[in-house]
């Protein structure tokens, strides 16, 4: 399935390396996850981060195009032109979507929103190629329903302290449906519209008096 809002540099290889990585830090989470022995959510969501990180390492050390870097605000890709770190941003359970869930007090995903809010509004080559240059890839899971979705999320809005807004949300995995390249999922839009009930609308002349309570 091709997905027209995706960077090329991240698709076919680059896409697939990402999802085994993340996917392998779960699987290895989990083996660490025994709340009855204190092993609980918070080592698990530790496991996962550097697990992570050390499988990107692994995938991408000897890919042509990609490169691992770990200084200043930590690891991250250097793919083409764009910068990725990794996070978790929710849970994925029932009600947790891609559209509200962000790294929790992140500062280096928070610049990275600002670094987009800059070039979105004074690069030019922004409008060329469509694509910021920071983004996050964004997964969701927990020990019990374990890895539940995977997304390229570029941060875009910041309190100056976390991330809370994202210009763009492409879904890469989901667990509902794990052989699709681009998967269905909730991307950010409009609202629903809302219905109103009956209302009078009375159009005044300016000029008129008020009328008298």
């Amino acid at each position: 399935m091709e997905h027209i809002s995706c960077p090329e540099e991240f698709r076919g290889p680059v896409r697939a390396g990402i999802i085994r990585a993340i996917r392998g830090a779960y699987d290895e989470a989990d083996e660490v996850y025994a709340p009855e022995r204190g092993r609980g959510d918070h080592l698990h969501g530790l496991a996962v981060y550097h697990v992570a990180t050390f499988n990107l390492r692994a995938e991408f050390e000897e890919f042509p195009g990609v490169a691992y870097v770990s200084r200043g605000q930590g690891p991250e890709l250097r793919i083409g032109p764009h910068r990725l770190r990794w996070n978790k941003v929710g849970r994925g359970g029932d009600g947790d979507s891609i559209r509200g869930a962000f790294p929790r007090g992140s500062r280096a995903a928070s610049l990275m929103a600002e670094e987009n809010q800059l070039r979105l509004f004074d690069d030019s080559a922004f409008e060329r190629n469509g694509f910021p240059t920071n983004w996050i890839i964004a997964h969701l899971g927990n020990p019990l329903d374990h890895l539940v979705a995977i997304y390229f999320a570029s941060p875009i809005e910041t309190n100056g302290r976390s991330v809370t807004g994202w210009r763009d949300i492409i879904p890469i995995w989901s667990a509902a449906d794990p052989e699709v390249e681009f998967p269905s999922a909730p991307m950010p839009g409009l609202p629903e519209a809302v219905e109103l009930g009956d209302m009078d609308i009375e159009l005044r002349d300016e000029d008129a008096p008020a009328a008298e309570v």
